[in-house]
């Protein structure tokens, strides 16, 4: 009734209703009686016929209701009905109209559906397990516009491609990081059953996750799996690690593995070749741990022990005669360490300058940023004649640079810790030697790389190396000095990290001319810098885990010497099994990290932007204040050692 009571008021408005009521004003004048029952049957008649249209009919000229038939349906009308898909007509984001297969399909629940849709325009929305890519289409005239949505059923093309994903391909390299020690550890007879017990180990690894493995030498495995059980591998933290270390047949030296997993790959031959990047990346730093590479990023898992010192010395013979053809071939040779130099980096450099020199090559060693420390011995060095010129600007350098110029890096394997990162474009031809664990940016164009983990100090990898250049090299006595202190820097006095080589290479420099009193002497300390520490290391703080944490002043020179030593003074603190020292310089914040072996320090500064390797690591943090930095090396601290205990 109210509708038609609508309809009647807008049939008054009518022209024709107006020129009626003229023509009957006319009539009632001349005849009163006539005209008043004329009048009183026209409205009646009006009322009747007066048409009866909703409130917010489809702009279409459809039914409300899609189950009344209309008389005169149009064929373009009865196919817009019969849409298989759903389908909603929206007036002011209010849904005025629906299909059978709407109804069907949503039911009462299609406003949960317009809230998703509303939500999240450019998606597909989710319904019961289904979903549904909506397109929509606005008509308008002068009474307004109305909005259509069309959902159209797209869950057979979601449910491929999550099995496409699930399906791809993966590649994984697996190698026994120290296979010849541990089998060499072990007595004669058990060896058979170790070796059995790693194949099934892996094997039932392998069968966990549906994959395929074979075995191509006594060490290294390949494997293919798809890439759906490759999630529940990362979250677990590629547990087969620790199931391979918990291995005891009689072996002396706990086995690890070193896993390299090539993902997301365009092709099989991509994927090999991500694999085979990543374990050279796993073994880089020091094996007991997997790298998985997908595309442009990496990832680590692991790393939970320190890397087992090998004996067999074939690579760095091979490393040394590729080292001396590189050095042959070029015309001049160029040192370069890290920025703030120590002892090690020193030492390094001048047992590279003196290979380049035995075959008569011109070399320089690129030097800026040194520090106090050095003082002592660079004064002694450059009482030499022959190092009068030898310690050169990066600016120098490019003057004397050219095409067949050789650049070698020592102690350091990231262009952001270089003295002069800008020269690895200037000078085509590189060689990194460092002991640090490699990490994700790492010096990408070397044309050879020697980095091994478990030795000492880079110093006592140059000596190593120099043996096997030539049968006599000619080390001068202070070249010899200065590799020693490397060493006895990093090693503290050949206490962490010092292997059967390292005292190898001590015992050569001895017999080359090292002086170890003159070697303790650049070591003294100053009394007013002894009695800083001291202050520095009384106010530190102990916290979980058995970690100590300093914080350095910031108006004092070398702070970032000082922050080692700290660092290094804290680990003689009864109880404690790693230290962090920290230090404001203004522009950033210096952390100096060390362990007692318990604590892998290179993988907790690692998550703030640093590296180094397990018992020695360091970082520098840009854009943060030091209380800042202080709680984010808390939180990181108690994630990763409370996974190490989980």
């Amino acid at each position: 009734m109210g509708n038609r009571f609508l309809g009647f008021l807008r049939a008054l408005l009518r022209w024709q209703s107006l020129f009626t009521f003229i023509v009957l004003g006319m009539l009632i004048y001349y005849d009163t009686v006539i005209g008043l029952v004329g009048l009183a049957v026209y409205l009646i008649l009006l009322f009747a016929f007066s048409p009866v249209k909703p409130k917010d009919k489809p702009l279409l000229n459809i039914p409300a209701v899609e189950n009344i038939a209309i008389p005169k349906e149009t064929e373009q009308q009865k196919a817009f009905i019969a849409i298989p898909m759903p389908v909603l007509i929206l007036s002011e984001d209010k849904a005025v109209w629906k299909n059978k297969a709407a109804v069907s399909t949503f039911g009462d629940e299609y406003k949960d559906v317009l809230d998703k849709y509303a939500g999240g325009k450019n998606g597909p929305i989710e319904f019961k397990g289904r979903y549904y890519q909506v397109r929509e289409s606005i008509r308008s005239n002068r009474k307004g516009s109305q909005t259509i949505l069309y959902f159209d059923d797209v869950s057979d093309i979601y449910v491929f491609k999550d099995r496409y994903e699930f399906e791809k391909p993966v590649v994984c390299l697996i190698q026994v990081d120290n296979y010849e020690e541990v089998m060499n550890s072990t007595e004669e007879i058990r060896r058979p059953v170790l070796a059995a017990e790693i194949d099934k180990r892996l094997g039932r690894f392998s069968a966990d996750i549906r994959g395929c493995l074979r075995k191509y030498s006594n060490d290294r495995y390949i494997l293919f799996f798809e890439n759906g059980f490759l999630k529940p591998l990362e979250d677990k933290k590629f547990t087969i690690l620790d199931d391979i270390r918990e291995i005891s047949e009689g072996n002396k030296i706990p086995v690890t593995l070193s896993m390299g997993v090539g993902a997301e790959g365009e092709n099989p031959q991509v994927l090999l070749e991500y694999a085979s990047s990543a374990l050279d990346l796993a073994l880089s730093r020091g094996g007991d741990q997997a790298v998985v590479k997908k595309g442009e990023k990496i990832f680590f898992y692991g790393g939970k022990i320190q890397a087992v010192e090998k004996r067999t010395r074939v690579k760095v013979r091979v490393i040394s005669h590729a080292l001396r053809e590189l050095i042959q071939e070029s015309s001049k040779v160029f040192v370069m360490g890290h920025t703030y130099p120590d002892f090690d980096c020193l030492g390094a450099s001048m047992g590279m300058y003196r290979a380049a020199k035995e075959f008569d090559k011109e070399a320089r060693i690129i030097w800026e940023n040194s520090n106090i420390s050095l003082k002592d011995l660079l004064d002694k060095i450059r009482q030499d004649e022959e190092y009068k010129e030898v310690f050169v600007t990066g600016d120098d350098a490019l003057s004397l640079i050219d095409e067949r110029s050789l650049l070698i890096v020592v102690d350091a394997g990231r262009p952001g810790y270089l003295m002069r990162p800008d020269l690895l474009e200037k000078i085509p031809r590189i060689v990194v030697i460092d002991h640090h664990r490699k990490t994700r940016d790492a010096i990408a164009n070397a044309v050879l790389s020697y980095i091994e983990t478990y030795a000492s100090s880079t110093s006592e990898m140059v000596t190593e190396i120099l043996q096997y250049m030539k049968d006599r090299i000619n080390l001068k006595p202070v070249e010899a000095v200065a590799l020693l202190t490397g060493i006895n820097l990093d090693t503290k006095n050949f206490t962490y990290k010092t292997g059967v080589r390292t005292f190898d290479a001590a015992s050569y420099l001895r017999l080359k001319g090292a002086d170890t009193m003159e070697v303790r002497q650049y070591f003294q300390d100053e009394l007013a810098n002894f009695a800083l520490k001291a202050e520095i290391i009384r106010k530190a703080e102990i916290w979980p885990h058995h970690v100590a944490v300093a914080i350095c002043p910031a108006d004092v020179e070398d702070r970032l010497i000082l922050a080692a030593q700290v660092a290094d003074e804290l680990l003689n603190i009864k109880g404690v099994d790693a230290s962090f020292a920290l230090c404001d310089t203004g522009e950033q914040i210096i952390i100096s990290g060390r362990s007692l072996g318990e604590i892998n320090v290179q993988v907790i500064l690692e998550e703030l932007g640093g590296g180094g390797h397990y018992t020695e690591a360091g970082a520098q943090v840009h854009g943060k204040n030091i209380d800042e930095v202080k709680a984010e090396l808390k939180r990181i601290i108690e994630e990763k050692l409370e996974e190490v205990e989980e």
